[in-house]
């Protein structure tokens, strides 16, 4: 059989399905322009800042360095509430008082990192919970009481 005689008995077929055939028109149209980059809101980076108050600075907010002193507890879940999370996130999960802290670090874009605030709530619990405490109240997020 020679090439010729081949190529005779070679059928061409088209396949009658829409998608298909959608495919096929759109391929033989021709290309009027180019596709456009989407457009998107301007991204801002936000600077890091310090925490608005030293962590030894308990005296200046008194009544949250009494609540934080006598009921740390408390102080704990009304933290939990204003930061939107469940009074349970500190009295049964292990390491919840970290987690809040590292939340609100994040939120207001604080500088920092995991390991110090695991270190600060680990030593020093009560003063870790009274500058959160102040920290949301100069952020006006909540107030307590």
């Amino acid at each position: 059989m020679t090439a010729m005689m081949a190529l005779g008995r070679v059928r061409t077929f088209r396949i009658n399905h829409p998608a298909c055939q959608q495919y096929h028109l759109r391929r033989l149209e021709p290309i009027t322009r180019q596709p456009q980059p989407k457009m998107s809101r301007p991204q801002y980076i936000k600077v890091a800042s310090d925490w608005s108050t030293d962590l030894f600075g308990c005296m200046e907010d008194e009544h949250t360095c009494l609540l934080g002193a006598v009921c740390s507890p408390c102080l704990a879940c009304s933290l939990a509430r204003q930061l939107g999370e469940s009074c349970f996130v500190v009295t049964c999960v292990p390491g919840g008082i970290f987690a809040l802290r590292t939340k609100l670090r994040m939120q207001q874009n604080i500088e920092g990192s995991i390991c110090n605030d695991c270190l600060t709530v680990c030593c020093c619990c009560p003063l870790a919970l009274c500058q959160m405490a102040r920290e949301l109240d100069n952020a006006e997020i909540g107030r307590l009481g």
